[in-house]
């Protein structure tokens, strides 16, 4: 892990005050396939957990299996109950699989934070991801993944001012074609090598909207 996510994690409790101010649920989705949902859901809770002390449940409400994987490599020690589906990496609590129940699990427990990784947007959540306090879609600027994201828009119009759009891929000038020809704010996710790493850039980034 980097020098930031490191020196931030040091020490990192939850914040007392979070059951006075109340849970915040946020929901992360794609725009379509293979445009950085799981990294991006992992470099939020990353940023919630060390930067903004909060207690952080991240779920996995996809059939991607990547949760599974990132527990091969980074949580086979840290499992946290008897299914083996919930695990601990840097403070951040991963379910697996997971679905209503885990998360009405979260919304007891003193979780302050609780991010729903839905992958790709679907007619199947859409209902749980428009009932997040947060609804954050992935998108990627790239000139052969454009087209995906106007149908989308045009899809979706009775819902689109209650989202909040995201790009971690393609040019910054075509970001900004489509603002203008979509119509919509779109902000662009900085390069991150690895998600658990907080960057000079990525605190930036992420200072500006989450708080």
């Amino acid at each position: 892990m980097g020098f930031f996510s490191r020196y931030f994690l040091r020490g990192a409790t939850a914040d007392p005050l979070c059951a006075l101010s109340g849970k915040t649920r946020i929901g992360i989705a794609g725009c379509g396939p293979s445009v950085g949902v799981t990294h991006f859901s992992i470099m939020t809770a990353c940023y919630a957990v060390s930067v903004l002390r909060r207690r952080t449940a991240l779920l996995e409400w996809n059939q991607s299996g990547d949760f599974a994987r990132l527990q091969e490599v980074y949580g086979k020690k840290n499992v946290m109950d008897s299914t083996g589906k919930t695990f601990n990496i840097l403070d951040i609590y991963f379910f697996r699989e997971a679905g209503r129940e885990q998360l009405r699990e979260c919304l007891e427990r003193d979780f302050c934070m609780v991010i729903i990784d839905f992958g790709v947007f679907r007619e199947d959540i859409r209902d749980d991801f428009l009932q997040c306090d947060r609804r954050f879609l992935v998108c990627s600027a790239s000139e052969w993944q454009l087209p995906g994201f106007a149908a989308f828009l045009s899809g979706n119009k009775e819902q689109g001012c209650r989202y909040e759009y995201f790009s971690a891929f393609g040019k910054r000038e075509n970001t900004g074609m489509a603002e203008r020809f979509l119509k919509v704010s779109i902000r662009q996710i900085p390069l991150s090598l690895d998600a658990f790493v907080i960057t000079g850039e990525s605190l930036s980034f992420f200072g500006k909207f989450l708080k």
